[in-house]
């Protein structure tokens, strides 16, 4: 079936080339919309942004949000079911072991056989700073949607860490901390510099910050010592 993200760079590159964009132009990017077949249920409220990294935009009331991982995580944070974040960090520790449960999206008439987590119901509504409010499954739909995206983005990059691991490295320590005051997530976190006295916002609000947390959670061995898993 192809790897998606190999196609949406080749797609990418085409429409660079068709339009004459010139190198030094990083801000063109291609607006593709497409479906998601996710536990039986069809989800058209996402498109994707390719520019030189592939985004997914959230679509609500005519917005389109780009939601980061801060933002998400902080999210997820708002879940008042503790059975429902119990679950996501099952499901979560599955796919770091890629343990994966199989889905499907299409791009225009292609469809492509991706990966992502067991289902969760919850139906709480999420709220964020875009005033954009998100249902948990709407918002789980787009968890499932990164982790394809990274596991199918980790074989073009073999020099770069494993963007799954890290991902999921990344979501399961956070969320054990600031969800659960897991000791062993405070541990892991403040051994790689993370000010654990902040709120995870204030951690990634300027380039300065996002710049010097780009290696974090990507030592692998370390994460797994810790006892997270």
């Amino acid at each position: 079936m192809g790897n998606f993200i190999e196609e949406l760079d080749e797609r990418y590159r085409r429409e660079r080339k068709k339009n004459k964009i010139k190198k030094e132009n990083k801000s063109f990017v291609c607006n593709i919309p497409f479906r998601v077949s996710l536990h039986g249920k069809v989800n058209e409220n996402y498109i994707i942004r390719k520019g030189k990294l592939t985004r997914f935009l959230y679509i609500k009331d005519d917005c389109r949000v780009y939601f980061t991982d801060a933002d998400i995580l902080t999210m997820l944070l708002q879940i008042q079911n503790n059975i429902t974040m119990d679950l996501l960090i099952e499901n979560l520790i599955r796919v770091y072991k890629k343990s994966f449960e199989q889905y499907n999206i299409w791009i225009s008439k292609k469809k492509y056989e991706v990966v992502g987590m067991a289902q969760i119901k919850d139906e709480q509504i999420l709220t964020n700073p875009y005033d954009i409010d998100i249902s948990f499954d709407e918002l789980f739909v787009l968890i499932n949607l990164i982790l394809s995206k990274d596991q199918a983005s980790t074989p073009l990059w073999p020099s770069r860490p494993d963007f799954l691991k890290h991902t999921t490295s990344k979501y399961i320590s956070l969320i054990k901390y600031y969800y659960y005051k897991d000791e062993k997530a405070r541990s892991y976190l403040l051994n790689m510099g993370y000010d654990v006295e902040k709120s995870i916002y204030s951690n990634y609000d300027t380039l300065d910050k996002r710049d010097e947390k780009r290696k974090f959670f990507c030592d692998f061995n370390e994460f797994e010592k810790n006892g997270l898993l």
